[in-house]
């Protein structure tokens, strides 16, 4: 045996001390044996950096690492990071910073105005001279230049700077950005849907049915109109299912022209963005140039993987997508985890996949997408099985009767390059005048054998002018773009509208466009505006004109606005006219009353030779009101609405609807007593025989109302909203994740080894969360009448106590709670809902297709007093959802009573008593109706001497009584807790449960029932140490146990280090 050494020598200073801290400083206290941590956090640091120029640096947050592991769960890491940084150095430079991040990164919803993303990253540095630096999460926008605008949200780096010169007033400025997109811009538009509230389904730019969309990225329109997000507002948006609902404040109809614009990630390509902008100003004239340019990487995918022959296809399809589908089954083994599909003859139609776990069979793994309504001939099959099946249905008369094929729609990575020169000068008195230029080049497919770019131009000049004319104020606007066909823009840069507006055919193809406009507006302070605008459009062989004219008039008897404008066309396809009015008038018959009429009008004209053609139309609308008004915050407006719909048969205008419906809003306050805030409407549409449509009325509303008397002793809080809409029809499945970071468990309760839908339960402890249930988007929406009520009220006498004597101050003692939640979804009949209607669920009720009930009732005795106190509650809790199986509903009452009773300042003696009953109803899944009644007692005795220790000690026992299976509950329980301020906690629990049960364990009744445990005796060991370190350290150590007779030795351990800042 031969052994080789192999050393080196270090040299002589490798051996010097060399000390970061000044040893000087360090206490001779360091006897190991009297090892004490507060003796050994006496050094301190000689490095004054972050006292002298870190001195206006503030920085707050944490960040942490966990390890888990256990016998049961293999190793889980997770991370959290939030870090916030603000302040100012000696030199002027600011600093600004905000840094979240979460192992599992969430979204955050679209139910409120303000949005607070879970993972981001920002930094700032400014200083006032040398410019600022910006860099992770954030936006680069462009609203100056005309033909590059956009709002992108980006992940990069962006610096911007500027320099000045004295004394001539002249600044140069430049920024550069270089980021990864966050999601790329699409752009719905469709006409609601009456009486419908939503959600509406938003789609990607191919008609994607599954999409994300960047949180706080959408701008909503109605009727051109910006909405504002929020459940106080117009609308809510959930950004993971991309699906829209509209508030009572926005009553949907029929008639309502919305559009959705927004970005969303698309997960192919990486896509990067480059964006530079560098010009000068003086004092009179600015001249900049802005490059953009974002394009996909062709080598660097995200969460797809692209085969040569799929990069083949791309490349020979050139511009043409439709040549761009591609089969998706391949070839497969046969495995019980996975949906597999087989390949069946069908006479006359070929060879169709059908769902199969036959292993004799060659199987298919098969990626149905959705191609839209009517063009697949496959749609979702209603199966229990965990994951989504899909099913063949055989066309009609040749036409499909489906909405999936499978088949996937390639998409090629693409690039867009814009640049735009853009001047401006101040002529002062003579006016403003400003010329822009931008070229474009859009490549549609960046692996294609043949040239895909396009290059397009587009030229806009512009003038304004605004001349003070004794007190009146004198504005003439003028402009004039051209742009070319093969021009490509970022984001939309024509008004929303623009399309309607100018009566242009939603089919229109890409043409040379000359769009050219003047007004003169005339404006004495705020009582007089008016203006008067012509403009031209030059589209292909159309041309049109239109005038315009926009008037407001405000004096102590008459508040007027209206507008009107007329529009001509001429080409070679026929001619047209298109007018429109709308305005709205009001009479002051005093300071705090007036009466006034809302109208709308509009005549579109499409001809050849004088005769009608399909496509016009022309309607009234009318909306007078009566408007009360008190200190203008306050006010109460009843108004009632009426419209008539016209459209061409037979070559002239037939009546095809009409509609009529009053309404009421108020805003009032009365001192500080009462606030009720409301919006109601009934409307009712009548179609006539050239419209194949049913008549259809409808309730929309909300009520808001805050009450305080008594001294606000007693307050009550009202809100109620109804109407209808649509239930998407849920498709789940469950999908296994690391332990420990799901919701769910698996029971395989038939032996059969295939996990189904009904075998995942909530899991009771975190090692057997091994499954996560995701939402699958949905086409199938089922119209609904909604509910919602929420009543809460609370009644404390206690202000009281010292005005009254006797029994009257003995009931002060007594304190009121109750809360009422009710959203019901119920299945919308003879088109007309029930306006506010609540109506008790019962199982036999198939109308309800979706509900969600909680009420809670609660009695105090000396609700805030620690000597003696009990209370009494009533609670329900009743959820009924519709998923693809079906409707499944879950309901609780519970009836609890409890006392707490201080026997010596150290002990209190707790009494907790409990009945009630739990209901599950499945529709499909017969293993899942079960009902059972619970009667629990659980005496405890707490023993706390002072704020660092605490510990008790009790008994729970309960009964569990169904038709298939009983259960006899002993829990002993001890809990310890000892703490030291700023220095340490720990937490001790330990249970000793025998369950006597009778019945099929292995089932869900069993599981509810045993609540995650086993028959027998069952013990379950919690042990948690917190332990602050030096320097804003803190280190958490969390070990649980469980074995008993029917479970072999379980035990789970986490450690997480968190630092503070």
């Amino acid at each position: 045996m031969e052994v080789e050494i192999t050393y080196y020598l270090l040299p002589d200073s490798f051996l010097t001390s060399v000390d970061g801290l000044d040893r000087k400083k360090i206490t001779s206290k360091t006897k190991l044996d009297k090892f004490d941590e507060r003796e050994l956090i006496v050094v301190k640091s000689n490095n004054r950096f972050f006292e002298s120029d870190f001195a206006g640096i503030s920085r707050t947050g944490a960040i942490s690492r966990a390890v888990r592991i256990g016998s049961n769960q293999s190793a889980v890491l997770n991370s959290t990071l939030d870090l916030q940084i603000s302040g100012t150095l000696p030199d002027s430079t600011s600093i600004k910073a905000s840094i979240t991040d979460n192992r599992i990164p969430i979204q955050p919803d679209g139910y409120s105005q303000q949005l607070r993303d879970i993972d981001r990253i920002y930094m700032e540095v400014s200083h006032p001279k040398r410019g600022k630096l910006v860099a992770g999460d954030y936006s680069i926008a462009n609203t100056d230049h005309y033909f590059l605008t956009f709002d992108r949200r980006v992940t990069g780096v962006g610096l911007s700077t500027q320099r000045s010169f004295h004394p001539s007033n002249r600044h140069l400025f430049a920024e550069l950005n270089g980021a990864a997109s966050r999601g790329i811009f699409a752009r719905n538009s469709f006409m609601g849907q009456e009486g419908n509230q939503g959600p509406y389904k938003l789609f990607g730019n191919n008609n994607e049915l599954f999409i994300i969309i960047v949180s706080g990225s959408e701008r909503v329109y109605i009727d051109g109109q910006l909405l504002t997000r929020g459940q106080e507002y117009d609308y809510v948006i959930d950004y993971n299912a991309g699906e829209i609902t509209f508030t009572a404040l926005r009553p949907i109809t029929r008639d309502r022209r919305i559009v959705v614009e927004f970005q969303y990630t698309t997960l192919l390509y990486l896509r990067t963005i480059g964006y530079a902008k560098a010009g000068i100003s003086e004092r009179r004239f600015q001249a900049e140039l802005v490059h953009y340019q974002e394009s996909d990487s062709r080598n660097q995918t995200l969460f797809q993987d692209l085969t040569d022959q799929e990069k083949l296809v791309m490349a020979q399809a050139g511009t043409d997508l439709n040549q761009m589908r591609i089969p998706t089954a391949i070839a497969v083994p046969y495995t019980s985890d996975e949906i597999l599909y087989e390949k069946v003859l069908m006479p006359g139609f070929g060879e169709v996949f059908v769902y199969s776990r036959d292993s004799t069979k060659q199987l298919y793994r098969v990626q149905f997408n959705f191609v839209g309504q009517g063009k697949g001939n496959y749609v979702q099959a209603n199966k229990t099985l965990n994951g989504r099946v899909y099913e063949w249905i055989p066309p009609v008369n040749g036409q499909p009767q489906g909405s999936y094929e499978p088949v996937k729609q390639l998409t090629p990575p693409q690039a867009l390059r814009i640049s735009s020169l853009r001047s401006t000068f101040d002529g002062e008195k003579l006016g403003n005048i400003e010329l822009q230029l931008a070229v474009s080049q859009k490549d549609v497919n960046r692996y294609s054998f043949n040239p895909s770019q396009t290059d397009g131009l587009a030229l806009r000049a512009k003038y304004g002018l605004d001349q003070k004319i004794g007190k009146s104020l004198l504005k003439v606007h003028s402009f004039v773009d051209w742009m070319q066909s093969t021009f490509t823009t970022v984001e939309r840069v024509r008004q929303v509208e623009f399309q309607r507006d100018w009566a242009l055919p939603s089919a229109a193809g890409a043409e040379n466009q000359i769009l050219a406009a003047l007004s003169v507006g005339l404006e004495t302070d705020t009582s007089f505006k008016a203006q008067v605008e012509y403009s031209y459009l030059n589209q292909g062989s159309d041309l049109r004109h239109k005038v315009s004219a926009n008037v407001g008039a405000k004096n102590q008897f008459l508040s007027l606005t209206t507008r009107f404008s007329a529009l001509s066309i001429l080409g070679d396809q026929g001619s047209g006219s298109f007018i429109r009015q709308n305005g709205d008038m009001r009479f002051l018959l005093s300071e705090a009353l007036g009466v006034g009429v809302r109208t709308d009008v509009e005549r579109n004209i499409r001809s050849i030779q004088t005769a009608l053609v399909d496509g016009s139309y022309q309607f009234f609308y009318a909306e007078p009101y009566v408007r009360m008004s008190y200190k203008q915050a306050n006010y109460l407006e009843l108004f009632s609405i009426v419209r008539a719909d016209d459209t061409v048969y037979n070559q002239a205008f037939q009546n095809a609807a009409r509609s009529q419906g009053v309404g009421v809003r108020t805003d009032w306050r009365w001192n500080s007593h009462v606030n009720v805030n409301s919006s109601l409407l009934y409307r009712k549409i009548d179609f006539q025989e050239v419209v194949n449509q049913s008549d259809f009325a409808a309730y929309t509303g909300r009520i808001r109302l805050q009450q305080r008397w008594l001294k606000s002793s007693l307050m009550l809080n009202t809100f109620l909203e109804s109407g209808t809409g649509t239930e998407p029809r849920r498709v789940f499945s469950f999908i296994e994740v690391p332990s420990g970071t799901g919701t769910h468990t698996w029971i395989d309760y038939n032996g059969n080894g295939v996990k189904e839908l009904d075998e995942f339960e909530p899991a009771r402890f975190p090692a057997e969360a091994r499954y996560l249930r995701i939402f699958a988007p949905s086409s199938d929406f089922i119209r609904v009448e909604f509910n919602k009520v929420s009543q809460s009220i609370l009644f404390n006498p206690s202000a009281f106590s010292t005005q009254l004597t006797g029994f009257g101050r003995y009931l002060t003692r007594f304190s009121i709670q109750s809360t009422l939640q009710y959203d019901s979804r119920r299945q919308l009949n003879n088109n007309v809902n029930k306006f506010f209607y609540l109506s008790a669920l019962n199982a036999s009720d198939t109308a309800v297709l979706g509900a969600f009930v909680q009420q809670r009732h609660t009695l105090f005795f000396d609700r805030s007093k620690n000597k003696f106190g009990w209370d009494i509650s009533y609670l329900t809790n009743t959820s009924a959802n519709l998923l693809s199986f079906g409707i499944e509903e879950v309901r609780k009452i519970e009836h609890p009573f409890n006392i707490r009773w201080k026997i010596l300042p150290p002990i209190i003696a707790r009494f907790a008593f409990n009945f009630g009953q739990r209901d599950n109803i499945s529709q499909n899944f017969s293993n899942r109706n079960f009902s059972f009644q619970e009667i629990l007692f659980n005496p405890k005795l707490e023993y706390q001497p002072n704020e660092r220790f605490r510990s008790s000690i009790g008994i729970e026992r309960s009964i569990k009584t169904a038709e298939q299976a009983n259960l006899n509950t002993w829990r002993f329980l001890n809990e310890n807790y000892l703490s030291s301020a700023s220095s340490y906690a720990i937490t001790t629990i330990v249970q000793w449960v025998r369950n006597a049960f009778t019945g099929e364990a292995n089932s869900p009744l069993g599981f509810s029932m045993l609540e995650g445990l086993q028959a027998g005796d069952n013990v379950i060991v919690n042990l948690q140490i917190q332990r602050n370190l030096v320097n804003g350290l803190q280190v958490s150590l969390a070990y649980e146990a469980r074995w008993g007779q029917q479970l072999t030795f379980i035990q789970n351990g986490a450690v997480q280090l968190k630092a503070f800042f």
